[in-house]
């Protein structure tokens, strides 16, 4: 079981050193307890946090990844507590999370 409890919004600009260009860049940190892999000597639930890229986040939400960083943020509080699976998927040849499926509503 992993259980989402909280969020960090995480996001602003940067300039290209070699374009000059302005990049907008937008995370979410995501705050989780989880009862999986529990090692000898750990009890209760382990606290999980991952880092997952906006338009992640938008595609396990169903909104879309041009959407303001309030309606994420909105989207995200509206399944605190909610029972959630971390989605992997290859990204540079390598695997990585990529998203999460809301498994049970809270």
């Amino acid at each position: 079981m992993i259980k989402l409890i909280g969020f960090q919004s995480q996001h602003g600009q940067f300039t290209s050193d070699t374009t000059g260009e302005v990049i907008d860049w937008s995370n979410r940190l995501l705050r989780c307890i989880s009862d999986e892999n529990i090692e000898e000597g750990e009890f209760g639930l382990k606290i999980v946090e991952q880092k997952l890229k906006k338009v992640y986040v938008c595609r396990s939400l169903g909104i879309s990844e041009k959407s303001s960083e309030t309606v994420v943020d909105e989207a995200l509080c509206r399944i605190l507590n909610s029972e959630i699976s971390m989605t992997m998927g290859l990204s540079k040849g390598k695997f990585e999370v990529n998203g999460f499926k809301v498994i049970k509503k809270n």
